[in-house]
Order: C-alpha cells, then structure tokens, then sequence
C-alpha cells in the first residue's frame, strides 16, 4: 500500500504546533510506498537535511512526487 508521505516534512517545522499543523494539509501530500521507502529511505533523507540545515546557512530543498508509469493486472498501464 501507499503511505500519505509529507514532502515538507513536519519534523522540520516545530517552531510553533500551527506550524506543524500546517504539514498535515493534503496540499503536502504524495502517495509514497510505505515500507522500505517512507518509513525507511524517505525518514533517512529528511534527518539528513535536519543536521545539514543546522551546520549550512542556506539550505534548499525541492520536493514533488515522481509520476512513473505502473503496469496493473489487466495489462493497462496508468
């Protein structure tokens, strides 16, 4: 299954609880495949960013979902 994965991650805004709130809209949404990559890979680069914003003045960051062609069941590809 898919996981609703943040692409600002709420970690990352905890100067206020409404900044944090702010995180949870879909608007900051991807489907993400839960296991091995958002519970996994995903948490790994954002705690990577976190200690890189901390030692850098200026850190930039671009995130969006990848639409990648899938293969169903019944042959069609979405």
């Amino acid at each position: 299954g898919f996981d609703r994965g943040h692409l600002a991650a709420a970690g990352n805004h905890r100067q206020s609880q409404e900044h944090v709130d702010e995180t949870f809209y879909l608007s900051n949404m991807s489907p993400q495949v839960g296991v091995g990559f958002n519970r996994d890979k995903w948490e790994h680069l954002e705690r990577y960013v976190r200690k890189l914003a901390k030692k850098c003045p200026n850190v930039y960051i671009c995130t969006g979902p990848l639409y990648l062609p899938h293969l169903e069941s019944d042959g069609k590809t979405y």
